[in-house]
Formats: C-alpha cells, sequence, structure tokens
C-alpha cells in the first residue's frame, strides 16, 4: 500500500504591532490545479493548511478591515511543514 506524500503550510497573521489576528481567511491556490483550501486563524492569530499535495501554492490573506496582504508563492513539500506569516494592516 502506498501512502500519498502530504504537506502542510502553516503560520501565524499579525498587525504591525505583533497583536494576533483571529478569524482571518489564509487561502491557498496549487497554481497546477487551482484547487483552493482556505481556513481560519484561531484566537491567537495561528492557521494549518494540512494535508495539501505537495506542489506550489499562492498565498493570501484576508480580513475584514484589513489591507490584502501581498500574496506570498510557496513550494509546499512532501511530507514537511512550509511556514509563512503574514502581517495585516488597518485599512
Amino acid at each position: 500500500q502506498v501512502v500519498e506524500a502530504s504537506a502542510e503550510i502553516n503560520g501565524h497573521v499579525t498587525d504591525p504591532a505583533g497583536n494576533p489576528l483571529s478569524e482571518a481567511w489564509v487561502i491557498a491556490t496549487n497554481i497546477d490545479t487551482q484547487e483552493k483550501r482556505r481556513v481560519k486563524t484561531d484566537g491567537d492569530g495561528f492557521y494549518v493548511i494540512s494535508d495539501l499535495d505537495p506542489g506550489t501554492y499562492r498565498l493570501v490573506c484576508i480580513k475584514r478591515g484589513y489591507k490584502l496582504a501581498p500574496p506570498e508563492k510557496v513550494e509546499a513539500l512532501p511530507n514537511e511543514k512550509t511556514t509563512v506569516d503574514f502581517v495585516l494592516e488597518l485599512k
């Protein structure tokens, strides 16, 4: 039996002062397949997107009342965790 290798992207979303932002959406789009996965940050501003197909992803982070952070392009590697943090500024 072959177990498919999966990847994980995680990170922390804060404001410029370093305060955690809860309820922010982090959306990962697989650049090859255009498949999207979205998660919300927890009360401490952390998010985890697990069981991803390894590949290249475009990550965006959005939260009402905050400016859109520039998209991040990341390589999600098999059986590895990739950390991407975002800092969002108030609109």
